[in-house]
């Protein structure tokens, strides 16, 4: 939670939301200090600034930091209290068509990556890490199609449950079938699995809808615009399909 908006705030204390040491992470008998380097940073001013007790009104704010490639390691900010941790996996690449069956010349789409999402207390734990790594989006045209990877958040210095959001199943219009929905685990809020990829559309139709994370938006290749898509299809049996769009981990902090 942040600061109080307006009324009383102090430097020490024992009170939540009117304490800056109990928002910085120290105890209520901490000696305390504007010029200390956790207070500068939750008032969002700079050394030799000026700082009154109004300066940390509702601060700090919510934010969130988005992770669609790589893999790496998040840091816990100062003066936040809960985080909230999504894991998403890719899409799967759509395949091509195949000539004959399915309706027609079509391929079939790519199948979604699953979400899972959890909650954590980290009031004290900045400077805290947790692990992450993003999940590739599958290639396209081949039958099958290629999957997608699968993203994980897991401890680093900071203790969480590992998360997984697996990826979406290759696209095979060879036998007959969208790619495969991708399940998810870990999470103590949500663990829900994706769409699964057509196994019949026409004319390079989308895949599997995507899951959509609040308040965060990214892209994915065409017909894969939303987080965790899989790829259409292909055309016919010389059209590649579109690739799935990457999995991506969200630390959501307040």
């Amino acid at each position: 939670m942040a600061l109080n908006s307006s009324g009383q705030i102090s430097l020490a204390g024992a009170t939540a939301g009117q304490s800056i040491s109990l928002q910085v992470g120290t105890t209520s008998t901490t000696q305390t200090s504007f010029n200390d380097t956790n207070v500068r940073t939750i008032s969002g001013t700079s050394a030799g600034t000026q700082v009154s007790m109004s300066t940390f009104y509702s601060k700090p704010t919510a934010t969130s930091a988005l992770f669609t490639s790589g893999s790496g390691t998040f840091t816990i900010p100062v003066g936040y209290d809960t985080l909230v941790i999504e894991v998403w996996g890719a899409g799967s690449g759509g395949c091509k068509g195949q000539g004959t069956g399915c309706g027609g010349t079509s391929g079939a789409g790519g199948g979604a990556g699953g979400l899972a999402r959890s909650t954590y207390t980290i009031t004290g734990a900045s400077g805290q890490t947790i692990a992450y790594s993003v999940g590739t989006g599958g290639t396209a045209g081949g039958t099958p199609s290629g999957a997608g990877g699968a993203s994980t958040a897991t401890s680093g210095t900071f203790t969480i449950t590992s998360m997984t959001g697996n990826g979406g199943g290759a696209a095979n219009n060879g036998a007959g079938g969208g790619g495969a929905a991708g399940t998810a685990s870990g999470g103590n809020v949500a663990n829900t699995s994706g769409g699964a990829g057509s196994p019949c559309v026409d004319q390079g139709g989308t895949g599997a809808s995507g899951l959509g994370v609040t308040g965060i938006t990214c892209s994915g290749p065409a017909n894969a615009a939303r987080r965790g898509d899989g790829g259409s299809s292909g055309s016919d049996a010389t059209t590649s399909g579109a690739p799935g769009a990457n999995g991506g981990v969200a630390f959501i902090y307040s």
